[in-house]
């Protein structure tokens, strides 16, 4: 069976995120029948086979995407591919028709790799049993050149797939897309409201065995009160589906010396998140950021133990994208290991406990020489750090004295040759025939609970590795070699990194309480009498007040010792 998901990418930084998530599919694709896409991962889970006009076979995302005018910039509406007819306006007699086929726009001569991309897509067939994959390992000086996600999108889109907000631009001109109650007014737009409800619904129905919606979301602008209507509209009408909300926070924002906007923004998020206090539908919330501190003094990430990135949203949002990509895998093995969605919202949502946390080592150190027990051995001996994504939360792997209610974790990138230990390991850590001959995933689920004795947990292993062809950022250390393992001195790398192991998870763990309480403190101290725009869009005080006594309420699960 398919056991579609459907990718929902609400908001601008939203689809950053989600275009280095889409570059990334399209990177691990092989278009060589030597050497075809690994059978580990069902690729059609998060795609969708079709046919344009002209015949060609594509392979497009299964995704809706919403975000301001001006975003989408020489990506048309149509995804930037192909232009089929609206079956809407289809005249209903028949008869010969003239079809106008409009030139296409082309990209910013100043982007290199659109201009590859536009020319490889007008010059070769979607899908092609030779089509070499000629922009893995070029510069292209996205740092300097990216200024929205459209100019590094790398795949392309079903006309299905793309939506504008009606009256906000990019630049928040005339107005500022700024609170939450502006969002849920732009829902109220039928015209907004039509054009998501009715792209939700082809790919719905598209599917035959969809296991639910993983939805990126902008949490600090109206985005939050747009998404947060959408999520409504998917309990109402899909409320047998599973639904794993990704609030996002960007880093960096324009303005953050603003006091005010500050404020909006933090108010935004929190009221992003506590809409997983709404048993309304069968949804996790796990909120992402490179900024480990939201308030005041704000604490940005950044470095990765291996990685050092840019604040800018081209460099943070890669890894983000890295780490729910990895996680993802999860739900889209095609092995009996393979996990529903359903099964992980019920993993970690235990007691209502709606909102998580996420973890990555991007990349996991794994060593030319190492197996699978020697690396998750490493880990424990040398006190590796692992990375938390999630604002004001240290998860299990960083905090001894964290107490973790369940966890789902993928580890990916580590060769099968590699997951039973050598006889030298045997030997030398005096390995008994059980641990020596356990199976990969059971070795990692050992390990997670070393860090979390009696607690439920789930972890799959798998040998598919992170691609990180072009476009996504080379920001890794000299440490890692073109494979993506960790070598023992720095030597400059002739070539990109090509491929990365990967650790990325999601905790129910009692410090979420550490996030939750910081957003109910700030935005409750605050007078929202100084705020009239916060009451724009409809939002009445009281409904601030329900909101946050909501997110109270779902603080206090935290604390309990369930």
């Amino acid at each position: 069976m398919p056991n579609e998901l459907i990718t929902l990418q609400l908001g601008h930084y939203a689809n950053f995120v989600g275009t280095h998530f889409w570059n990334l599919q399209e990177a691990s694709f092989s278009y060589n029948p030597k050497q075809p896409t690994s059978d580990e991962i069902d690729l059609n889970i998060l795609h969708r086979e079709g046919q344009t006009l002209q015949g060609d076979s594509t392979f497009t995302p299964r995704v809706v995407i919403c975000d301001y005018q001006g975003s989408l910039k020489s990506l048309r509406n149509s995804g930037g591919l192909y232009k089929e007819l609206d079956e809407k306006s289809v005249p209903p007699w028949e008869g010969a028709l003239t079809r106008i086929e409009e030139p296409p726009e082309r990209p910013n001569s100043a982007n290199k790799f659109l201009a590859q991309v536009a020319e490889e897509q007008n010059s070769t067939p979607v899908i092609h049993e030779s089509l070499p994959k000629k922009r893995r390992h070029a510069d292209y000086s996205l740092e300097s050149s990216v200024e929205v996600w459209s100019d590094f999108a790398g795949v392309a889109f079903h006309p299905r797939s793309l939506s504008s907000l009606d009256k906000y631009w990019i630049n928040d001109q005339p107005e500022p897309f700024d609170v939450f109650g502006v969002g849920l007014e732009e829902w109220k737009n039928k015209k907004v409201q039509a054009s998501l409800e009715d792209s939700i619904r082809y790919f719905v129905e598209e599917c035959e065995n969809m296991q639910g919606f993983q939805v990126l979301m902008d949490g600090h602008d109206g985005f939050a009160g747009l998404s947060t209507a959408v999520l409504d509209h998917l309990a109402d009408e899909y409320g047998s589906k599973s639904v794993l909300v990704y609030p996002l926070f960007p880093t960096p924002l324009p303005e953050s010396g603003d006091a005010k906007k500050d404020f909006f923004r933090l108010f935004n998020y929190a009221l992003s998140v506590a809409g997983s206090s709404d048993d309304h539908g069968h949804n996790a919330y796990v909120p992402l950021s490179t900024t480990s501190r939201l308030s005041r003094p704000k604490v940005y990430l950044d470095r990765l133990p291996y990685a050092r990135f840019q604040q800018i949203p081209y460099h943070t949002s890669a890894i983000l994208a890295g780490a729910v990509d990895s996680f993802s895998l999860v739900n889209r093995l095609s092995s009996p290991d393979f996990v529903h969605l359903r099964d992980v919202v019920d993993a970690i949502t235990v007691h209502h406990r709606k909102v998580a946390a996420m973890s990555t080592m991007l990349p996991f150190p794994l060593r030319d020489s190492d197996s699978l027990f020697s690396a998750l051995k490493a880990i424990d001996a040398e006190y590796l750090p692992v990375t938390s994504l999630t604002p004001h939360v240290k998860t299990p792997l960083i905090d001894s004295q964290n107490r973790c209610y369940s966890q789902v974790m993928s580890l990916r990138g580590v060769p099968r040759q590699r997951w039973q230990c050598t006889p030298e390991e045997i030997q030398s850590y005096r390995l008994s025939y059980e641990v020596a001959s356990m199976p990969a995933t059971q070795l990692f689920e050992n390990f997670m609970s070393s860090y979390c004795p009696n607690t439920f947990g789930i972890g799959r292993v798998t040998e598919f590795p992170l691609h990180t062809a072009v476009p996504y950022p080379q920001f890794f250390s000299d440490n890692i070699s073109e494979n993506g393992y960790v070598i023992g001195s720095k030597t400059p790398r002739i070539d990109d990194v090509k491929r990365l192991p990967v650790m990325a998870g999601i905790h129910s763990t009692d410090k979420v309480k550490d996030l939750l309480t910081e957003l109910t403190t700030v935005c409750q101290k605050q007078n929202l009498a100084k705020y009239p725009r916060l009451l724009d869009g409809g939002m009445e005080a009281e409904d601030y007040k329900e909101s946050f006594e909501r997110l109270v309420t779902l603080t206090e699960r935290y604390g309990d010792e369930k």
